[in-house]
């Protein structure tokens, strides 16, 4: 009842009732009453979910992990012994609505009985009710396609309803010129016999091979906040931003510690000093600038709020030494679903802000570098368009399952958006890619 009064204030309490008639006033507060109770009572509530021969068979493979003894997942960082299956099953329509069509999910190979270990994962997302995971194989597999490896991440896109937002990041991250960009498909996850709902099956930010390659002295680090900064972690600061060292393993005081410390600070010292301009011994020379130009563009095409350097925000060396932007990672929170107000709507700048950012956008030879970039991502946008629409497609059965698990589509997460409907989510999304694409398109423009 707490959820249904809330909803209707804000469906009432918005801008576009200032203004209507009565009779349409009644007639909005009519429907949202409708809504709200058909999605109260579609909440999963009188659901049995630990009755999975009971699921729709929606053509999004299931994926079922039991850990031993039944064990709940409650850690973050400790591991529980398990097995795990993948099934592939097509999806028949109800014959009641008219049609009846097969759809066979993107992949050829499942399996059975499989060992792995799997523990929680994320920040915020771990609060959540929906959990995200990590999963790790005994032996490297191949999952859905992608390239073999032990470590994977199933993310619950608790906060995005639409499912789609690193769906949309991962195809940017493709068309770029990165180094490495994760790949993903979906699932539908069973833990210990009960359904969890449709999750992102995505490769893990690692050095690896086959994933982001380094050069036998290089280095991975995330820019993060110093509170979420772990007791095992090695960390440094510089005199605007904290880092983790991801990769290699290392010390405090050792000599990789102090060696990737001091690159980092040299290369804040340059960008911020009075000769950071200099053709040979400014900042652009410390980096790689098209890695900073499409790492930028990506994560503020899509407005994403945690890419201010807030967290998430990955940095390596190049096979030279130089600064790298990239891997892309948490998408979550972008796309205008977000409890940031500025990053709602498809104006104004978010990124930019980044404290190495604002200074770079100080430089007319970074801006001509953006400019050129933005339009290689404008030209894919067309086929990023109609991938959406393919996902929505494809999704549709899961994500409808999905909300009477959860019920995703009306849940109130930090007063973000919401739409209705799974239609309508993928929707926004779209929306709000083409007339941010025509904003950043008129802004971007070299000196």
């Amino acid at each position: 009842m707490e959820f249904l009064l809330f909803s209707l204030l804000q469906m009432m309490n918005v801008s576009w009732f200032i203004g209507l008639s009565r009779c349409l006033h009644l007639a909005y507060w009519l429907a949202a009453v409708a809504t709200v109770i058909a999605s109260c009572s579609d909440d999963g509530e009188d659901y049995d979910w630990t009755d999975t021969g009971m699921l729709e068979q929606t053509g999004v493979p299931l994926l079922s992990i039991d850990t031993e003894g039944a064990a709940p997942v409650t850690s973050k960082t400790e591991y529980l012994p398990a097995t795990s299956s993948l099934s592939v099953q097509g999806r028949v329509t109800d014959l009641a609505y008219g049609t009846q069509s097969v759809a066979f999910p993107r992949m050829a190979e499942s399996f059975a009985d499989v060992p792995l270990r799997i523990r929680g994962r994320g920040n915020s997302t771990w609060k959540a009710d929906k959990k995200p995971y990590r999963i790790k194989f005994d032996e490297k597999r191949s999952m859905l396609g992608m390239r073999a490896d032990k470590d994977w991440v199933l993310l619950a896109n608790w906060y995005d309803r639409s499912a789609l937002h690193t769906f949309t990041a991962y195809f940017l991250g493709a068309a770029s010129g990165l180094d490495w960009t994760p790949s993903g498909d979906f699932v539908e996850l069973v833990l210990n016999g009960e359904y969890q709902g449709l999750y992102f099956l995505s490769e893990q930010v690692e050095v690896a091979s086959g994933r982001l390659p380094l050069a036998a002295d290089g280095f991975l680090l995330e820019i993060d906040q110093p509170k979420r900064v772990e007791d095992d972690d090695v960390a440094f600061r510089t005199d605007r931003l904290n880092f983790v060292i991801k990769w290699p393993k290392t010390t405090y005081g050792s000599a990789d510690y102090e060696r990737i410390k001091s690159r980092v600070a040299l290369f804040e010292r340059t960008l911020f000093s009075n000769n950071w301009l200099d053709k040979e011994t400014g900042y652009a020379a410390l980096i790689d600038m098209e890695s900073f130009a499409d790492w930028y563009l990506i994560n503020e095409i899509t407005k994403n709020s945690d890419a201010d350097f807030f967290s998430s925000c990955y940095v390596h060396t190049g096979l030279c030494g130089e600064l790298m932007m990239g891997p892309i990672w948490d998408f979550d929170l972008s796309l205008g679903s977000t409890h940031h107000l500025k990053c709602r709507g498809a104006e104004g700048f978010w990124v930019r802000q980044a404290v190495w950012f604002s200074r770079m956008w100080d430089d007319p030879a970074f801006v001509a570098v953006l400019r050129t970039r933005f339009d290689r991502f404008k030209a894919e946008m067309p086929e990023l368009y109609a991938r959406l629409d393919a996902e929505r497609d494809y999704l549709l059965a899961a994500a409808q399952q999905d909300n009477r698990r959860w019920n995703t589509f009306f849940r109130q997460c930090s007063y973000m958006p919401i739409n209705g409907s799974f239609k309508a989510e993928v929707r926004a999304v779209k929306d709000f890619l083409q007339q941010r694409m025509a904003w950043l398109d008129a802004q971007i423009r070299p000196c």
